[in-house]
């Protein structure tokens, strides 16, 4: 996996501000939780969950839409698709 930086954390809180984003040990591994958390929807309901792939779409859209710095933005997508095709 890439090398996480403070400044990537910092654009991935940015995105989901009113979540809370424990650090877990390593950026890394936090931020990986998060995406894992969002794709599987696991904080909606479980008869209201969206399938993965519609909630990568959706993330890729917040993302895209934001103001954090284009490459971290393109960052975080990479990381979201990563995690997306382990499933």
């Amino acid at each position: 996996m890439e090398q996480i930086d403070d400044q990537l954390l910092q654009s991935f809180r940015e995105l989901w501000h009113n979540r809370p984003l424990l650090v877990n040990g390593n950026a890394q591994e936090t931020i990986r939780q998060a995406i894992l958390t969002d794709i599987m929807d696991e904080l909606t309901h479980p008869r209201a969950r969206s399938t993965p792939h519609k909630k990568f779409y959706l993330a890729v859209k917040r993302i895209l839409e934001s103001s954090i710095p284009d490459n971290d933005k393109l960052a975080i997508i990479k990381l979201y698709e990563k995690e997306l095709s382990k499933l």
